[in-house]
């Protein structure tokens, strides 16, 4: 871009007079070279200072643009909050960092992400319980066991092993199992990868294990014949819920999951549940 410089009237009058004054004035001293050199570096001067004052006004922005950008940068911050308040999320407060005051809007990202509670009524009075329409992730399970500190959803965690002998079979690929609770409850649903395996528990319920998990987790039973395994690993780290909640197992599918059941947490980016009666058939507290 060309920067334009405009010299007003005044001024290159102001510029010829004291050209004129000068060389007039030391003529007859022999100082008119000094004197035009003078009279340049004033001009060079004079010439920068105007540039310099046009760049700027051609860097400075209007102020109306300035308004416009808020108003744009408000409309986009309220459209968010928007999205998140209709997902029927609690809006938390950021503690304000030292020596700075706390932002007066809560953080859209937290609150996608802060497990949904609901409050209901119970004879020790008014508690907060997950929202039975929310499918609660292991991010946001991780959450609720730092938020509740008085186990009023979540009991204090626990290590259980296995002892309960399983029967498995190899899976071809491609077979879908549900998961069927003694009581009838169709608990979740999954479809084998080949190399997986279709574990039959003690109460006659199926699930799917991945294969490399499987060989970790069980040895064969040489025991009781071909098809049975036996746990092989160690103590596990498992929680009892006090309330029903849905949440998103590991294998994609949501698993549904009535109050008693226990959750294992173990590994906490990959959180599934085990309902209570089948629990208590096949783990016991580790000594």
């Amino acid at each position: 871009m060309t920067n334009k410089v405009i010299f007003s009237r005044v001024e290159i009058a102001i510029f010829i007079l004291s050209a004129l004054c000068f060389c007039s004035v030391t003529a007859n001293a022999g100082n008119v070279k000094p004197v035009k050199k003078m009279i340049a570096r004033d001009i060079e001067k004079s010439v920068a200072t105007q540039v310099e004052r046009t760049r700027l006004d051609q860097l400075r922005v209007p102020s109306n643009h300035i308004a416009e950008g808020a108003n744009l940068e408000r409309q986009a911050s309220g459209q968010m909050l928007n999205r998140v308040e209709s997902q029927g999320t609690t809006p938390r407060a950021i503690p304000a960092k030292e020596g700075a005051s706390a932002t007066k809007h809560p953080s859209p990202l937290g609150q996608m992400h802060r497990p949904p509670l609901i409050k209901i009524e119970t004879p020790q009075g008014a508690q907060r319980a997950p929202n039975p329409n929310h499918t609660f992730s292991s991010f946001q399970i991780k959450q609720l066991l730092q938020m509740d500190t008085e186990h009023r959803i979540l009991q204090p965690a626990s290590s259980y092993v296995k002892f309960a002998r399983i029967q498995a079979l190899r899976a071809q690929g491609g077979e879908e199992i549900t998961t069927v609770l003694a009581d009838g409850t169709e608990e979740t649903v999954n479809v084998a990868n080949a190399g997986d395996f279709i574990v039959t528990n003690p109460g006659g319920e199926q699930y799917i294990v991945p294969g490399e998990k499987f060989t970790k987790k069980y040895e064969p039973d040489t025991e009781l014949g071909t098809g049975w395994f036996k746990p092989a690993g160690g103590a596990q780290t498992f929680v009892k819920i006090n309330h029903n909640m849905k949440i998103a197992a590991p294998w994609g599918e949501v698993q549904v999951l009535k109050k008693g059941a226990y959750l294992n947490v173990t590994d906490p980016d990959n959180i599934y549940g085990v309902a209570e009666s089948e629990f208590h058939d096949t783990y016991k507290l580790a000594e």
